[in-house]
């Protein structure tokens, strides 16, 4: 039985399961659901970022931090006779 459902074609089997369909992967983003990959059962996960979305995420996740900044002198005068 094939029949259409929100994302494309979607088949059943003779014992009521699905077969033959994909997923889309969202993620949610500043400006809501963002579709970043797919899935369908015999190729598994394929999840796909451009370069400027991972800078993106990576600038988001930076944004409203503290970063502490420490550093340590070590005066090794073992050398001086």
């Amino acid at each position: 039985m094939e029949t259409k459902g929100l994302t494309g074609s979607v088949r059943f089997d003779n014992f009521g399961l699905r077969n033959d369909f994909t997923l889309d992967l969202v993620e949610w983003q500043r400006g809501g659901l963002v579709k970043t990959g797919v899935w369908d059962p015999q190729a598994g996960i394929n999840h796909t970022m451009s370069y400027g979305e991972i800078l993106d995420q990576i600038m988001e996740n930076l944004q409203n931090k503290t970063f502490i900044v420490s550093s340590r002198i070590v005066n090794n005068y073992s050398y001086i006779k």
